[in-house]
């Protein structure tokens, strides 16, 4: 094993020098090889967060040309792979390199050792004035660094002599598995432990279908109830007969001798019964009015019967309603927690190819911090933290402006966070869009206030929320309608569900009042602001105009009114990507009901409008047509959060 290793060594380090037998190539693929091998070695770091090894190969050529081009290869390179934290390296290579040509004439064995000495002083007083105040442990750090890149020099000096001694390979050998080992134990401690499973999800999960467990339950009571309660009319003639016939003298007549002629008679008054609510003696047959002495308490029985019959039906059914109501609540809160426990369950995502870049970015500010980067429903999170109670980043706000320029992103202000074993700094992608939103109202003429509400507000989570309601009728009563429909669905939203599952929750509470207040038109619109993508949710609602330069795309509403769908079956939302410089247009019905959207539409396609002048007109337009109704026109601009 060990003569394998050392001839692998002795390979490698006989092709850094790039030894070829044909006279005609060798110069060109000398000076090729020199200038790619000291690009790519910029890469590579010594150790994580101390000098690159371009830096080393570049200082250890003797000859000019290949100076020169070891130089050029490892500014390139430093720029190239390390970003920002590559410059002081790359002023290294450049102090380092100058002073080995300048001292060129200097002999054996002084020439050796010129060039350790150069590159780990040009490192040491160049990276100083970056770590200085960050602590003993950071210039303690920058010692070693020197040292190490000094004697790595040396090290491929004294490789390109035509001799080399074998004392020198059991070197590399020891400094090559040193440095794997090191390399191993960096990537075992430094690695980001697994995520634990989260037992919130399974919790939420177990609770949602014990929850669609007690809907099923009530459905199966009520269909239990209402098969025990079924109740024929034909009960009704016979409690009035028990009440009234049974201390007749006359009785044994009517219902043994003479029974299926008194049963006849009151079968043929039972269309008459549901027809009129009521009997009198004048409904009965003759054969049968004039046989029974009490055919008018005979009628008060039947009616009073009658009257209880249809209260219990109209319990009955207001059970029923109560029941379904009840079991749609049930439902709908199983399906929030369902969402809520797949939002729990959901693993961020880890980007390990820009952990890398990051990593050299904060080391470059804080030796001693690690950072992890991830990314929560399309959000880039960069996490970066160090053990104890030393600040993660000296200078926070020129780390994320490091941070933006290296990523191309665009970052929200560090939070910093406590934790057991230290602090740790948070930093959030900013949102790549911004919603501004335009509002037009007009009440009714006569009243006082507008009967239609709208709310936008914009989430944790970088989503854009716009709602819009039309409560039944006018004034202020519609006003509440509407109002109290949004921050019921507003409270969903905020907590982390989605509009569908907001409204679904909602819906059986409206419907449980309609029969009080009516029912209300919903409009929830819901924007991602990091991707984009878009959620458009209509119940009962007036046409949404989505523009796009000079394009219109109308969204139609395919469900009823919240509160007016006894089935309260949920709509599928309209989905679409949204850009930067797109309009949405939302309306009230007292604007546009759908008939007639040609005007709207002329209008939309006017870009020279600006979006409060576009509400105006389009509120304008609607002024002689609509003027019975409440208007509300609300207009959202995308544009670019820079």
């Amino acid at each position: 094993m060990d003569k394998q290793l050392d001839l692998r060594l002795k390979k490698i380090l006989r092709r850094a020098q790039f030894v070829t037998d044909d006279p005609r190539y060798a110069p060109a693929l000398r000076c090729a090889a020199v200038f790619f091998l000291s690009f790519f070695l910029s890469a590579i770091r010594i150790f994580s967060g101390t000098a690159p090894l371009g830096v080393v190969y570049a200082a250890s050529r003797r000859e000019l040309r290949e100076a020169q081009l070891a130089l050029t290869g490892a500014f390139a390179g430093s720029l190239v792979f390390l970003r920002l934290g590559g410059v002081p390296y790359a002023a290294a290579a450049v102090l380092c390199c100058t002073c080995r040509m300048v001292f060129s004439s200097l002999r054996q064995p002084a020439a050796l050792f010129f060039s350790p000495l150069c590159v780990g002083i040009s490192i040491l007083f160049i990276k100083s004035a970056l770590v200085w105040g960050q602590g003993f442990s950071a210039i303690l750090t920058l010692f070693i660094e020197a040292l190490l890149a000094g004697g790595l020099c040396l090290l491929i000096s004294l490789c390109g002599q035509s001799q080399t001694p074998q004392p020198l390979f059991a070197l590399c050998r020891s400094i090559y598995i040193g440095m794997t080992q090191q390399g191993a134990d960096a990537s075992s401690t430094s690695a980001r432990p697994l995520p634990r499973p989260s037992r919130a999800g399974p919790q939420l999960h177990a609770v949602s279908r014990a929850i669609s467990e007690l809907a099923r339950a009530v459905t199966a009571l009520s269909v239990s109830r209402t098969q025990a309660d079924g109740e024929d009319i034909s009960r009704i003639y016979d409690r009035a007969a028990d009440e009234v016939c049974r201390k007749c003298t006359l009785a044994s007549l009517c219902w043994n001798r003479e029974a299926v002629e008194s049963y006849d008679a009151l079968n043929n008054t039972s269309a008459r019964l549901r027809a009129q609510g009521s009997l009198s003696p004048e409904d009965f047959p003759p054969y049968f009015a004039n046989r029974c002495i009490n055919i008018t308490k005979l009628c008060g029985a039947i009616n009073e019967q009658y009257l209880s019959y249809l209260r219990r039906c109209a319990m009955q059914r207001r059970a029923e309603q109560n029941q379904r109501l009840m079991r749609e609540g049930y439902d709908s809160l199983s399906g929030v927690l369902t969402g809520v426990a797949d939002a729990v369950e959901l693993a961020p995502e880890y980007y390990p190819g820009l952990e890398g870049r990051v990593r050299n970015i904060v080391r470059a500010y804080s030796p001693g911090a690690s950072a992890v980067v991830y990314s929560e429903a399309g959000r880039l999170h960069i996490e970066v933290s160090v053990r104890g109670d030393t600040p993660p980043l000296p200078d926070s706000d020129a780390f994320v402006q490091s941070l933006s320029l290296a990523l191309d992103r665009s970052f929200c202000p560090p939070e910093e966070i406590l934790s057991k074993t230290g602090r740790i700094l948070r930093i959030s992608e900013r949102e790549r869009l911004r919603a501004s939103v335009c509002r037009a109202v007009r009440q009714k003429h006569g009243e006082t206030v507008c009967g239609d509400s709208t709310m936008h507000f914009r989430t944790a989570d970088g989503r854009a929320v716009i709602l819009l309601s039309d409560g039944m009728g006018t004034g202020e009563a519609a006003e509440r309608l509407s109002q109290t429909a949004l921050s019921l669905v507003a409270q969903f939203i905020h907590s982390g569900c989605s509009v569908q599952e907001s409204a679904r929750a909602v819906l059986p509470v409206l419907a449980a009042r309609f029969e009080e207040c009516g029912f209300v038109t919903l409009d929830l619109l819901e924007i991602n602001l990091f991707s984009g993508e878009s959620k458009l949710l209509k119940y009962g609602a007036a046409p949404t105009f989505v523009v796009r330069g000079g394009a219109v795309r109308r969204v139609f509403s395919t469900a009823l009114p919240a509160g007016a769908d006894p089935a309260l079956s949920a709509p599928d939302p309209a989905v679409f990507r949204l850009y930067e410089g797109d309009r949405i247009i939302m309306v009230s019905d007292g604007v546009c009901d759908g008939t007639d959207t040609e005007a709207v539409t002329q209008l939309c396609r006017d870009q020279a409008l600006d979006p409060q002048e576009l509400a105006g007109k389009i509120l304008d337009s609607a002024a002689d047509a609509k003027s019975g109704d409440d208007r509300s026109v609300l207009v959202i601009t995308l544009s670019s959060a820079e």
